[in-house]
């Protein structure tokens, strides 16, 4: 049991949102505290932390101290910390049993800190965390939230993240003492407050932070799906404290709080502390959900947010080797028939230029990188190169020597993600080629994991051998504190489709039940989890975890000298074969690829579009249209474009619309060719536009468009709903409209593009094979990683499972995979 012991109230800070702001008890004499420190340990306690005030500045702070070890007892500090910034005075705190501190910094920076705690005491805090971070068993950052500090939570995380074996807390401020006397200044709402709280956790988790979480004060309502962060006096086993008038330990109580009626039947009930009764008095009970299922899906859509954080982040995979140590069955080496290490040159070379391009995450591969004789050398050179973060993916078996895992760490190492294909040595050995591999991953695993130093993950090559064990894998790897898992689909390359290996491959419908369970698990415990390559329909219910389409630019840049010998007029791609394809995620990119290389070689095109950004030299070569679309700031400049071209007819998406009609002749030409198309996707478009020509009118669906719906009938005929596609989730999560809503309130036959026939009950228009002028290099050959960026914002599209068997199944496309991960398949409903 721990005790809570305030020495007094007397503190050199002067926080605006103190709840013991009374300062006329100042400091307690040491005949008292001892006398305490005695009473907590006959009553059982094993801990005395010492608060305040602050305890720090107690002129008999060591004596105090002395006392608590005498009796044989752990001492802890509730404190400011700006008097640990001395070192001396941290050593003979250690010295005295001191294992836990709890620390309050309320900013990222000295201005926000010292504001809020009303004097200059930053750089003494964040000095103070530094000189016990690693050095006591139980740190803990506490930060109260305030109206000021709210918008800066993600910063201090990142502030303090690289500190070993830390816990960073968020505490709703106790409407008591200052806070009471400022309390609209001081006390955000707690809506707002659970809010960006639950942003600063799940971004930090998102990207396998390793520091602690825990949050108080706020209703687990608000808090869904990180409830078992709740972290309090009870929960940390402080169960009596002791105020400076107090002769006797009392039970910590929660007086404070209080609980509702719709709190009632919520399942988190005993488990919730309530809402403080003085912020229900003053703001009311309105934004208490009372039900822990209603809240999920906000978290689902900031999970979300942060996943797409993470999967755009700058990084830079860099391989180290060849070879490797262990012979998996599905390596995608293989089939390059290498054992060796790259030269020091190209490597350094290679590193170097991630830097260059502005990659701040480095990624160390191989092959087996811990192989290569200079793995440590490489760390530290990353690191020198200014990368912020190094990660190693590896089979963790070189982890399991103790020395070599303690100098990478040394280095510089961040992060590692461990290959582990079974939760028993006979299942992974079998699949890795190794008898003894398992036991070294997992002791390797283990041991990073208990150096508290590494982010931990784990990734599988799911296959016909391990699928059915997916759940217990999982469940496995959780038990021994793993949190997070790349899931990669078998992929035909490598390994995997040699003639020995047709044993690998597996149904994913007729084992979607294991891969199902396996999800839900890892949502019902919040462990973090990433899908590559599975196909999205497989996903249904579980849409957030979908591979986010940027990741298809590193499966290309993967590949890079066939696509490049493929766009130069080489060969076609070595692994097209039509058994082959069925199995790949890439195949829709690959029949993109090739079509558009094709067409690029043309002299005549059904679809081109260009824009301003186009070089001379390619404007030049481009070829002959039946349709052309221009992008462009004005008409003045679309008809500048144009007068390059040639087409038969063009479409215009313009940002300004103005005086569009003094280019259009009285046959409805634009620059000699008929004006099919306006764009438009601002309201601020709509009437110039409208005016501007007698033509179609495309409106890109937007939620700024919405005052405009109720006059779409007043010119039907000439509109065309279209559902744009995004590059980012994001995007498409803040702008999308509620299709179905949208054409059951409309009520009236208008033509549709790029929205499947189910949402709106109209057979839409076919969307136009583009060739995109942004695409193409100068020379007039494709660009692989910007057709993929294209092919993934406008051409990646699914459809459920599910409608196959619907009776528009066979001209439908679906929606595009951005739309469907934020809005879900369960959107589209088979019609038969």
């Amino acid at each position: 049991m721990r005790v809570l012991i305030k020495v007094g109230r007397r503190c050199n800070n002067d926080c605006v949102f103190c709840h013991a702001a009374d300062r006329r008890r100042g400091i307690e004499p040491l005949a008292l505290l001892e006398s305490k420190i005695r009473r907590a340990r006959d009553k059982g306690a094993t801990m005395v932390i010492l608060s305040g005030g602050e305890p720090t500045v107690h002129p008999d702070l060591l004596p105090l101290a002395e006392c608590v070890a005498h009796h044989g007892l752990q001492l802890g500090l509730v404190t400011n910390g700006r008097r640990l910034a001395d070192a001396s005075l941290v050593d003979d705190l250690l010295r005295h049993n001191l294992t836990f501190v709890y620390v309050s910094l309320h900013g990222a920076r000295a201005s926000l800190h010292d504001a809020m705690v009303r004097t200059k005491a930053f750089e003494q805090t964040l000095r103070g965390i530094h000189q016990v971070a690693g050095r006591v068993q139980e740190l803990t950052v506490n930060t109260v939230v305030t109206r000021d500090n709210l918008f800066e939570l993600r910063q201090i995380v990142e502030l303090l993240e690289p500190l070993p074996n830390i816990g960073v807390k968020f505490t709703f401020p106790q409407p008591k003492g200052a806070a009471f006397e400022h309390f609209d200044a001081v006390i955000p709402s707690l809506s707002e407050a659970a809010h960006y709280v639950a942003d600063a956790i799940s971004s930090a988790q998102a990207r396998g932070s390793p520091v602690r979480f825990g949050f108080e004060g706020f209703p687990l309502c608000l808090m869904p799906r990180l409830e078992s962060l709740h972290d309090d006096l009870l929960t940390r086993n402080i169960r009596s404290m002791m105020e400076p008038e107090d002769e006797d330990l009392f039970p910590v109580d929660d007086l404070l709080f209080t609980k509702l009626p719709q709190c009632e039947n919520c399942e988190n009930r005993a488990a919730c502390p309530g809402v403080y009764r003085e912020y229900i008095r003053r703001r009311g009970d309105e934004e208490i959900v009372g039900d822990a299922h209603a809240a999920t899906s906000h978290i689902v859509v900031e999970q979300a947010h942060l996943r797409e954080q993470a999967a755009h982040e700058r990084r830079h995979w860099v391989r180290l080797s060849w070879a490797c140590n262990n012979r998996c069955r599905f390596c995608l080496d293989r089939e390059l028939s290498r054992a060796s290490h790259r030269s020091e040159q190209d490597i350094g070379n290679d590193i170097l230029q991630g830097r260059r391009e502005g990659a701040e995450r480095l990624i160390l591969s191989g092959g087996e990188p811990t192989t290569h004789p200079k793995f440590i050398s490489w760390i530290r050179f990353g690191k020198r190169a200014g990368y912020g973060w190094v990660q190693a993916i590896t089979n963790g078996r070189m982890l399991s020597y103790p020395r070599f895992l303690a100098e990478a760490i040394r280095a510089g190492l961040d992060e590692i993600t461990v290959s582990l294909h079974g939760h028993t040595a006979s299942l992974h050995d079998q699949l890795v080629g190794v008898s003894g591999a398992f036991e070294q991953a997992v002791r390797g695993l283990r041991s990073a994991l208990a150096s508290k130093r590494l982010v931990v993950n784990v990734d599988i090559v799911v296959n016909a051998h391990n699928v059915d064990h997916l759940p217990e894998m999982l469940e496995t790897f959780v038990g021994w504190g793993v949190r997070e898992f790349d899931l990669l689909h078998l992929i035909p390359f490598g390994g995997a489709w040699e003639s020995t290996s047709g044993d690998l491959f597996y149904d994913l419908a007729q084992h979607g039940d294991s891969i199902r369970r396996a999800l839900e698990f890892c949502r019902e415990q919040g462990v973090q989890v990433w899908l590559n390559r599975f196909p999205p329909p497989h996903a249904e219910g579980f849409e957030y975890l979908i591979q986010d389409p940027v990741k298809l630019q590193d499966e290309v840049r993967g590949r890079a000298s066939s696509f490049e010998a493929l766009v130069t007029g080489g060969p076609h791609l070595p692994c097209r074969d039509p058994k082959r394809c069925r199995l790949c995620y890439l195949q829709g990119l690959c029949d993109d690829f090739e079509r558009f290389v094709a067409l690029s070689r043309e002299s005549f095109v059904p679809a081109l579009r260009v824009d301003e950004n186009v070089p001379k030299e390619l404007l030049a070569r481009l070829p002959k249209t039946d349709r052309l679309e221009i992008v462009a700031a004005d008409p003045q400049s679309a008809l500048a474009l144009a007068s390059t071209l040639h087409a038969r007819s063009v479409s215009l998406r313009l940002d300004d619309y103005e005086d569009l009609s003094k280019y259009v002749d009285d046959g409805g030409c634009f620059g000699g060719m008929a004006l099919r198309e306006v764009v438009v996707s601002r309201s601020g478009q709509w009437k110039a536009a409208l005016e501007g020509a007698n033509t179609d009118l495309v409106v890109l669906l937007h939620r700024d468009l919405m005052p405009l719906f109720a006059s779409f009938h007043e010119c039907a005929n000439r509109l065309i709903l279209e559902q744009p596609t995004y590059h980012k989730l994001t995007t498409s999560l803040r702008n999308d409209v509620d299709l179905r809503s949208l054409f059951q309130t409309l009520g009236k036959a208008i033509r549709t593009r790029g929205i499947a026939r189910c949402l709106s009950g109209l057979e839409p228009l076919k969307r136009w094979d583009w060739l995109e002028a942004r695409f193409m290099r100068p020379d007039g050959t494709i660009d692989p990683q910007q057709l993929t960026r294209w092919y993934g914002r406008d051409r990646f599209f699914a459809k459920s499972l599910r409608c196959k068997d619907c009776r528009w199944n066979d001209d439908c496309v679906g929606m595009h995979i951005n739309w469907l991960r934020a809005h879900g398949f369960a959107q589209l409903i088979p019609q038969h």
